[in-house]
């Protein structure tokens, strides 16, 4: 039987990339097609670094540099057809937030899962996120070095703690709305703050009543208020850069309760959201520690 692959070129931020990589490796699993990820943003590009499948898939998600990949530029049968032949070099041009081959703008860059079921290779390269990025973490984990980092960062942690996250580079946060929100409803006890704006995270700190024992499990650069992933960076600080996105994620998952930051439009951040639903689902949470060393702690700390 012919083999038949998913291509998928998620782009923009950790929870979109999810999302997208979600909805592709569910039309996958249901087609039973190989899933290739390009690596295009700071997160997907070294994915196989922080993640692996879990053993069930073991074969079926795979980096576009494996080496047991078909030449896919030779492949015939493919969706959207302007591509064939084009994988390797097409571009892509974006429009109201969705994206068109550059060559054809008429063309957007993905398929139907039911009309084109029977190409041999899919092609989807878009942005969006939601609430189902989660939903693909349930069939990865970390890899053994990076869950073993992220738990003894997380050691720091007492065992009851709320977290809050604040957006506020690209998106902005009322933080004077919020610092109300936290007084009113801690009086003392832990709290784990993290944002993507280091100068807004001091002063977050700075604000909180004196009673209640600040936290931090990263240590983001100062970027005068810009957003990481639009920061020039070395592929040591990208990974850096990775693993503090990762503890911030884990520590607020796993904490007691939630502060929800809303940015000043009313919305979550993607990446919010993705804590969000981290913490409503543990088994999930867990779940991306199977590799860790220390069982006990990963059973300990997320329950």
């Amino acid at each position: 039987m012919t083999q038949t692959y998913l291509y998928c070129r998620p782009t923009t931020g950790l929870n979109d990339s999810l999302v997208q990589l979600d909805w592709c490796w569910r039309v996958a699993k249901r087609q039973n097609r190989v899933l290739i990820m390009e690596s295009n943003t700071r997160f997907t590009r070294d994915f196989f670094r922080y993640f692996r499948p879990k053993p069930a898939y073991e074969g079926r998600i795979i980096p576009h540099t494996d080496p047991s990949l078909p030449d896919l530029d030779s492949l015939i049968s493919v969706a959207p057809a302007n591509l064939v032949g084009r994988l390797s070099d097409f571009d892509s041009k974006n429009v109201d937030g969705r994206f068109y081959d550059s060559a054809d703008e008429t063309t957007l860059l993905s398929f139907d899962p039911r009309r084109d079921a029977d190409a041999q290779l899919l092609v989807h390269f878009q942005c969006g996120g939601g609430n189902t990025g989660r939903r693909f973490l349930r069939d990865v984990t970390f890899v053994q070095s990076v869950a073993d980092e992220i738990l003894d960062r997380l050691r720091a942690l007492p065992d009851r703690y709320a977290s809050v996250h604040i957006r506020d580079t690209d998106y902005q946060t009322d933080t004077d709305t919020l610092l109300r929100k936290i007084a009113f409803w801690m009086r003392k006890g832990d709290l784990l703050v993290c944002s993507d704006n280091r100068r807004t995270l001091e002063r977050v700190i700075a604000s909180i009543p004196a009673a209640v024992r600040t936290h931090t499990v990263s240590d983001i650069p100062d970027l005068e208020g810009k957003p990481i992933h639009h920061a020039p960076l070395t592929p040591e600080d990208r990974h850096a850069a990775n693993m503090d996105m990762f503890c911030d994620l884990i520590g607020i998952a796993a904490a007691r309760r939630i502060f929800i930051s809303r940015h000043i439009k009313g919305g979550l951040s993607g990446f919010s959201r993705l804590a969000r639903g981290l913490h409503r689902q543990r088994t999930t949470l867990r779940g991306l520690f199977d590799h860790a060393t220390d069982s006990a702690e990963v059973a300990r700390r997320f329950g």
